[in-house]
């Protein structure tokens, strides 16, 4: 599970085109944003992100998805550990960017709540909207 949460999260911090296919990433989303106070904010939003992924990043290239030779022969560097503060920060990032998207378009913003009483991963955050 914790492999594809980081996939799924790298996902959204790909370019926003990859081998001329256009990708659902945030900055493919950031295209389609006209300028202003809107785009400036979500662009400064994503380039946090992405900042903030790049201990993430490594792991995905060298642990998830290739065979990374040097790597697997113990003659690369260690692949950076991976904090759960490291993803909760980054979680926090992109409910920030989208409840910029969100808030723009319908004029409501959609709040991630850690729940208190829930100890288990699925029931960990719950979604709900406020006018």
């Amino acid at each position: 599970m914790f492999a594809d949460i980081l996939l799924a999260l790298m996902r959204l911090v790909d370019p926003p085109k990859s081998n001329n296919q256009p990708n659902l990433s945030l900055r493919r989303l950031a295209l389609d944003i006209p300028d202003g106070p809107l785009k400036d904010q979500f662009d400064a939003l994503e380039v946090q992100i992405r900042t903030k992924t790049q201990d993430i990043k490594i792991w995905r290239d060298k642990k998830l998805t290739h065979n990374d030779l040097l790597r697997l022969l113990k003659k690369a560097a260690p692949v950076p550990p991976i904090q759960i503060s490291e993803l909760t920060e980054v979680l926090s990032l992109i409910r920030q960017a989208m409840n910029l998207i969100h808030s723009f378009f319908s004029d409501r913003a959609v709040y991630m709540i850690k729940s208190s009483r829930r100890k288990t991963a699925r029931n960990y955050y719950s979604i709900s909207t406020m006018a």
